[in-house]
């Protein structure tokens, strides 16, 4: 959560050294999650939000995601979420791996969904 710490002067008094805490799951169940999540976002749940008609992507790299949604009746109000990361797969050393998580609650007449928000997300940290 801290890069550095910096003098008045503007001197780096400290600089973090990310370290792995533990591995929660072995490499080839996190190999095939993340692929699962691609596909969550090319051909399913997220498919409207992060591809055209044509199946082309709306963003210049792999996005996996995960997506949910539930409704609470008395007083009506809709919860969509998005969860995901890009670029998927493996990106090149100097690209930076962006994480994203977006809840959208809205109510009967709703306008946007949470992966529409994930995916503008992306797009501004992305560049595209």
């Amino acid at each position: 959560m801290i890069d550095a710490v910096l003098t008045p002067d503007g001197r780096e008094a400290w600089t973090a050294a990310p370290q792995p805490l533990r591995q929660v799951i072995d490499e080839a169940t996190a190999e095939a999650l993340g692929k699962m999540m691609v596909r969550t976002v090319d051909a399913g749940t997220a498919r409207r939000d992060f591809t055209d008609p044509q199946g082309r992507s709306f963003l210049s790299v792999p996005v996996a995601g995960k997506t949910g949604s539930l409704a609470n009746p008395n007083p009506y109000m809709a919860y969509s979420w998005f969860v995901g990361y890009a670029p998927a797969g493996t990106p090149p050393p100097d690209r930076p791996i962006y994480a994203v998580a977006a809840l959208v609650v809205n109510e009967e007449r709703w306008r946007i969904k949470a992966p529409l928000v994930a995916r503008e997300t992306l797009r501004l940290l992305l560049g595209d």
